[in-house]
């Protein structure tokens, strides 16, 4: 697989040190499987967030698993919102373009 020419403290990333640090970066993400992150955010942020998700699932070559784990995440975040209907409200209509101005 071909790497992508990143940039580093100003340098460009050469192959080798790019495919090290891929290398480190999927050995983390396996030896850290399952493993539950918790991020407080406040209300006004989360919502940004999720706003930008939903632009994100707009895309028309967003396919796949991370989609469908933003929208599982999306849905979750506003599942747990059970005393603010408004903004639940507000998140579903986030997915459905009759309601874009």
């Amino acid at each position: 697989m071909a790497l992508p020419n990143m940039r580093g403290k100003g340098e460009a990333m050469n192959q080798q040190k790019l495919a090290a640090l891929y290398d480190k970066y999927f050995a983390e993400t396996k030896a850290n499987k399952g493993k539950i992150i918790t991020i407080d955010f406040e209300l006004i942020d989360l919502i940004s967030i999720i706003g930008q998700l939903q632009l994100a699932l707009r895309h028309p070559g967003n396919h796949g698993p991370t989609r469908a784990l933003a929208e599982q995440f999306i849905n979750r975040v506003r599942d747990s919102l059970t005393e603010m209907p408004a903004i639940q409200e507000v998140i579903t209509r986030g997915f459905d373009t009759n309601y874009d101005t």
